[in-house]
């Protein structure tokens, strides 16, 4: 499988900028992210870059595009990270998207999920209470476990239906970041 531009892109010395993968359920209310994030993202340096996840079709969820917004208005740049493949290999064409999906869909979202925590110095992650207590799969799940497995800085909020925000979870092993991310 060939690897989309984006990841070609962002893998390069040691000396990258700072990147940070901020990751949403898709379950969390639309304008949460804003509320959530604004004093970090106002705190990371100019030249920080923030890795989204994007879907295969282009599209985002409401997450990802309230976080792009709020790092247009804070000056930082962005990078929106598709799943693989982004195209349809040729022998695929006739297949109809659900069929694709079932094809190869999951693992290139999956694949995409480790390669943007490979790529991020940082990883924060958001979902909402209820999430925890379901034992089905999540992207957002395996961001965060895929993060802990290779010894990333992740830290993991919930936000209940009143809308207020907690931490339930965090691993920064060098001790590097837990003064600098969203304090709830």
């Amino acid at each position: 499988m060939t690897e989309p531009e984006w990841v070609a892109a962002l893998r390069s010395p040691t000396d990258h900028p700072l990147r940070v993968l901020i990751a949403g359920s898709r379950a969390l209310p639309r304008q949460s992210a804003p509320r959530l994030l604004l004093n970090f993202v106002a705190s990371l340096p100019d030249d920080a870059l923030v890795l989204v996840r994007g879907r295969a079709n282009g599209k985002q969820g409401d997450f990802e595009r309230d976080v792009r917004a709020l790092c247009r208005i804070a000056g930082l740049n962005v990078q929106v990270c598709a799943p693989w493949p982004t195209q349809k290999p040729s022998g695929y064409l006739e297949v109809n998207d659900e069929e694709w999906w079932s094809v190869i869909g999951r693992e290139g979202v999956l694949l995409r999920d480790r390669t943007m925590v490979d790529l991020a110095d940082v990883v924060l992650a958001f979902i909402e209470d209820w999430q925890l207590e379901r034992p089905e799969f999540s992207g957002t799940r395996h961001i965060v476990e895929t993060a802990f497995a290779r010894d990333k800085a992740t830290f993991l909020y919930a936000l209940n239906p009143e809308g207020k925000v907690r931490q339930i979870g965090n691993h920064d092993p060098l001790n590097a970041w837990s003064e600098k991310v969203p304090q709830p």
